[in-house]
């Protein structure tokens, strides 16, 4: 591999590693030197298990407030 060429794949883990460390998706896109943020959050940056997770708790919480989720 020539010195800095990136494999295919690499872009993709670095904005998914960024965004899961609650790195501002502005800078994702300008290190990622992409044009615009929806081509970086739709094509390079996937939600990570637990933030899924996170995500459909808060949704639950707010559809259910008094509902008590069974600890698994």
């Amino acid at each position: 591999m020539a010195y800095g060429s990136v494999s295919a794949g690499t872009p993709s883990v670095i904005g998914t590693i960024l965004n899961a460390n609650g790195e501002n998706p502005k800078v994702i896109q300008e290190l990622l030197r992409h044009a615009t943020l929806k081509v970086t959050m739709d094509t390079y940056v996937q939600a990570v298990s637990d933030e899924k997770r996170n995500a459909q708790s808060k949704v639950v919480k707010m559809l259910l407030p008094g509902i008590r989720r069974a600890v698994i």
